[in-house]
């Protein structure tokens, strides 16, 4: 399920609009024709922590209105459908029992936190949950790192970046005074100094949703739920993250050995060969074309070991069956 990267600086309001959109995404109309329930939790309703330390938001509660807590009606509605079994979760500092103020006291601090969500996403990014990264994601290399672990799973991702002006931050945090989530005024200017907005051009920021404080949440939730869910915005693992499928326990020795008697046959068939001739080697059809000269031994030793080397790099392994007729075709390629 996708992965929705909050962005923004502190005090900023995007706790706010996470938790507004996630429960606008927990009322789409579901696959299959269901519809989804209000979300509770976020303010201590029917929602709960998870064991990936994330709030839950979900369940079948018939009182939407009460339950979303004067979050905006959705007024548009999305052309992509939301999957019948959505679960939706929302990680930041103070689901994982973060003091924020602590959490980004000092930049080993700071880099403890960012491990810490960075754990939390990988736990709870699944096929069922869409995760919502609630926190401020502000340096562009560690966006990259969420991009690589959605693209792993073969899901989508969205930023979303709330922008509010830094003197309205400043105001929002000073009426936090009393509680544990205001940032104190000398860490805050250096929050306010550290942000690397996100850029659309930019592939781990991208798909883009940019939200001034006056937009609508639902329209916006229609928004999300389009980029998040048409299948053409999917994306494919790569050879950077592609997980490589695992060889049976023989697959090396095996292998080897399809190779050497590949060697055998066309040292056998060199030793007694004068003119160029097409060797048949075991194991395939592909015939292996003797250059008009002496092949040494050291020769077919050194490019057999070039083919080991060569196919270890590749992003899937040949079969057992292939093996052979590969290593037949690279040496009517490189035996001249």
């Amino acid at each position: 399920m996708p992965l929705v990267v909050m962005v923004g600086l502190p005090a900023s309001g995007k706790t706010t609009r996470a938790r507004e959109l996630a429960r606008e995404l927990a009322s789409l109309p579901r696959e299959g024709g269901g519809h989804g329930g209000s979300g509770g939790g976020a303010d201590g309703g029917s929602g709960g922590s998870g064991p990936d330390g994330g709030l839950r938001i979900g369940g079948t509660g018939p009182d939407r209105d009460a339950a979303t807590d004067g979050a905006a009606a959705l007024t548009a509605s999305p052309t992509a459908l939301a999957p019948a079994n959505l679960d939706i979760v929302i990680i930041n500092e103070e689901s994982l029992g973060l003091v924020r103020a602590e959490a980004y006291a000092d930049a080993n601090e700071e880099k403890k936190t960012r491990g810490a969500l960075l754990s939390a996403v990988e736990r709870a990014l699944s096929k069922d949950t869409v995760v919502f990264l609630d926190s401020m994601n502000y340096i562009k290399g560690f966006r990259y790192q969420l991009h690589c672990i959605a693209k792993n799973l073969g899901t989508t991702q969205c930023t979303i970046f709330c922008i509010c002006p830094p003197a309205d931050c400043e105001t929002r945090n000073a009426a936090r005074a009393t509680d544990d989530d205001a940032y104190p005024p000398a860490v805050l200017a250096s929050l306010l100094t550290r942000l690397e907005e996100p850029d659309a051009r930019h592939r781990w920021d991208s798909p883009l949703l940019t939200l001034l404080p006056d937009d609508v949440s639902g329209e916006a939730a229609a928004r999300l739920a389009d980029l998040l869910w048409r299948p053409a915005h999917r994306p494919a693992p790569n050879q950077s993250v592609a997980t490589r499928p695992l060889a049976h326990t023989n697959y090396v020795h095996e292998a080897d050995a399809a190779v050497r008697a590949v060697v055998t046959a066309v040292s056998a068939a060199a030793a007694s060969t004068a003119a160029s001739s097409a060797v048949a080697v075991p194991g395939t059809t592909v015939r292996v074309s003797l250059p008009p000269r002496a092949v040494p031994p050291s020769e077919l030793a050194r490019l057999r070991r070039q083919f080991a080397a060569q196919t270890a790099r590749l992003d899937s392994r040949l079969s057992i069956a292939e093996v052979a007729t590969a290593f037949a075709e690279y040496l009517n390629t490189n035996l001249r």
